[in-house]
C-alpha cells in the first residue's frame, strides 16, 4: 500500500504539473499592451476605405471608435463629423463642428460637399462664422529668414542669444543648419552626420555652448530603412564646431520610441517627451541615461 501511495501521489503531482503547466500563463503569450494611438489610426484607416466605397454606415462607425481612443485629434474629429453628416445624423456632426470650433481649429467647411445636407441649417451657418473669425489677424510678424532647400520638412528651430543664430532641423534631409542673423543658412551638421535620423525638437544651451536635439527614425525621412523606423536618440553637439559630444537613445536603443521635443533647465538637466511610448524623460546633468519623470501610461503622447 506504501508503494501504491508512493506511486499514485507521483502520477497526481505529475497531473498537476501538466496541468500548471498547459494552463499558466505564460510571458510569450501575454498579449501586447494597447496602443491607443496605433488602434486609433487603424480604425481610421478602417473607416477611410469604407468611405472610398460609399459604405458611410462602416465609416461611421470606425471613426466613433477612433475618436473615443483620441477624443482630441482634430483630424478624426473632422472625419467623424463628416461621416455623421453622411449618414443623416446633423446632430452628431454639427456638435463635432462645434468641439474644432472650441478648439481653435479652421476648416473649409463651407466647402466641402460632403456637409451638403448641413449648409441650409442656420447652426452650419453659425459655425462657418465662427471658423472665418478664427482667421482674423490679432498680431503682426515680420520675415525672419528664407530657407531655400524646398525639400527640408522643417519641424524644431532654436536660437542662440549669443551669436544670435538660428537653428533649423530638418525632418526629410536629416540634418541640422545653422542660420546668421543675416539669414544666410549653411549645414550646422551634414546629411545623416553621427547617425541622424529626423530632427524634431530642439534647444540651446548657451551657457554651456551646447545643441541638443531629437531625432527619430519616421517614414518621411531620407533613406528610411525598416529595422531603424520607432528608434529614437536624443543628440548633444556642440554648439560652437557642430561637433557630436555624446548620444543619448532612448530605451536601450529599441524601437516603440519617439524622441519628440525637449526642454534645458537652468541647471543643465535635459527633459525630453517621447510621443510614442508616451514617457516624459529626465536626462540630468552629468548623468549617463534618462529617468522617466513621467512614466508610461499617464499621458496619451507628450509633446512639447
Amino acid at each position: 500500500m506504501n508503494g501504491y501511495r508512493h506511486v499514485l501521489s507521483a502520477s497526481m503531482l505529475l497531473i498537476v504539473v501538466g496541468l500548471v503547466a498547459s494552463t499558466g500563463p505564460r510571458a510569450q503569450d501575454a498579449p501586447p499592451p494597447s496602443n491607443p494611438q496605433n488602434e486609433a489610426r487603424q480604425f481610421q484607416q478602417q473607416g477611410l476605405a469604407a468611405y472610398q466605397r460609399k459604405d458611410y454606415l462602416a465609416f461611421v462607425e470606425n471613426m466613433q471608435k477612433a475618436v473615443a481612443l483620441l477624443p482630441d485629434h482634430p483630424g478624426m474629429i473632422y472625419r467623424l463629423a463628416v461621416a455623421s453628416a453622411l449618414v443623416g445624423n446633423k446632430d452628431d456632426s454639427l456638435a463635432q463642428l462645434r468641439r474644432l470650433v472650441s478648439m481653435s481649429i479652421v476648416e473649409d467647411i463651407s466647402g466641402d460637399p460632403d456637409f451638403d445636407s448641413l449648409k441650409d441649417s442656420p447652426e452650419f451657418q453659425r459655425i462657418v462664422e465662427a471658423m472665418k473669425g478664427l482667421k482674423t489677424r490679432v498680431g503682426t510678424s515680420v520675415l525672419a529668414f528664407r530657407l531655400a532647400e524646398k525639400d527640408l520638412i522643417p519641424e524644431g528651430v532654436t536660437h542662440d542669444p549669443v551669436t544670435g543664430d538660428f537653428f533649423v532641423g530638418s525632418v526629410h534631409n536629416r540634418k541640422i543648419l545653422r542660420v546668421s542673423k543675416r539669414g544666410k543658412a549653411q549645414d550646422f551638421t551634414s546629411e545623416k552626420q553621427d547617425g541622424l535620423w529626423a530632427v524634431l525638437g530642439m534647444k540651446v544651451d548657451a551657457q554651456r555652448r551646447a545643441l541638443w536635439a531629437c531625432s527619430s527614425a519616421v517614414p518621411q525621412m531620407k533613406d528610411a530603412q525598416p529595422d531603424e523606423l520607432g528608434r529614437a536618440t536624443l543628440f548633444k553637439f556642440d554648439l560652437n564646431t557642430g561637433a557630436l559630444v555624446k548620444k543619448y537613445p532612448l530605451g536601450n536603443g529599441d524601437a516603440g520610441h519617439n524622441c519628440n521635443d525637449l526642454v534645458v533647465s537652468a541647471q543643465g538637466d535635459v527633459f525630453v517627451s517621447d510621443a510614442e511610448s508616451s514617457e516624459v524623460l529626465k536626462l540630468a546633468q552629468g548623468a549617463d541615461g534618462f529617468a522617466a519623470l513621467v512614466p508610461a501610461g499617464q499621458l496619451r503622447s507628450p509633446q512639447g
